[in-house]
């Protein structure tokens, strides 16, 4: 059984699934969209994607995107957690359209 946040109800879940259902171009599972859409991220950074790598004798930051079980996409290095956070998002978009999962939802470059 998989656990829930408490602050979502069954009927919001429920047409959250659906509207992801009802729309073509989504490419994962109804499980999958609880599994990212409602997990917490469990990082150092606080933005979902983002890891810090080591570059030569360099901390340097990196976006990763899973995409399906075996493939993952990654960004170039950057210098601050906010500049990976919003390539995770650019990659997300052009992944998954409408129905991504971004870090900073609200940003006008969409």
């Amino acid at each position: 059984m998989k656990r829930r946040p408490p602050d979502f109800t069954q009927s919001e879940i429920n047409s959250e699934i659906e509207h992801i259902k009802a729309n073509p171009l989504v490419k994962f599972s109804s499980s999958t969209v609880f599994r990212t859409r409602y997990a917490p991220t469990h990082n150092k950074t606080g933005f979902r994607g983002v890891k810090k790598v080591r570059v030569g004798s360099l901390s340097r930051w990196r976006a990763a995107l899973a995409v399906g079980k075996k493939k993952k996409i990654y960004s170039k290095c950057y210098k601050t957690p906010e500049e990976a956070a919003q390539a995770y998002d650019d990659m997300a978009r052009k992944e998954w359209g409408s129905a991504a999962v971004l870090n900073f939802p609200g940003d006008p470059s969409a």
